[in-house]
């Protein structure tokens, strides 16, 4: 089968803070910001022409929507560049994702308004 390269978005609402951050920073205080997780994957399609389930990667998100993430665990420090490789490692559990050795899964979370990202990558799991 050829390799098929699928783009999928989704959005979640949640809190955090940033402890790491020093006193009196904007970030060490409770805030909560609108996310975006862009997935991309290429791999190779299965016996039916399909990749992964989208559902799959949207259930991944919604674990996170309206949380507060300091409580999700792996996430003690929720900053956007641990969200998004919280987020891969998640996606890398999927079946669907790990049955062709050769799936390469990039995922990017849009933090706010100002549309700060973070992107993480991986080749082969």
């Amino acid at each position: 089968m050829s390799s098929v390269k699928i783009n999928t978005s989704w959005t979640f609402e949640a809190a955090h803070q940033l402890h790491a951050m020093p006193d009196g920073h904007k970030c060490r205080r409770l805030h909560g910001h609108s996310y975006e997780v862009v997935f991309e994957v290429r791999m190779s399609a299965d016996k039916d022409g399909m990749t992964v389930e989208y559902g799959e990667l949207r259930a991944i998100v919604e674990r996170l929507d309206h949380r507060y993430l300091n409580e999700i665990e792996g996430l003690a420090s929720p900053t956007t560049e641990n969200v998004a490789a919280w987020i891969l490692a998640e996606a890398e559990k999927l079946p669907s994702l790990s049955r062709d050795p050769g799936t390469d899964i990039t995922v990017r979370v849009f933090e706010g308004a100002h549309r700060h990202c973070a992107s993480v990558h991986r080749q082969g799991f």
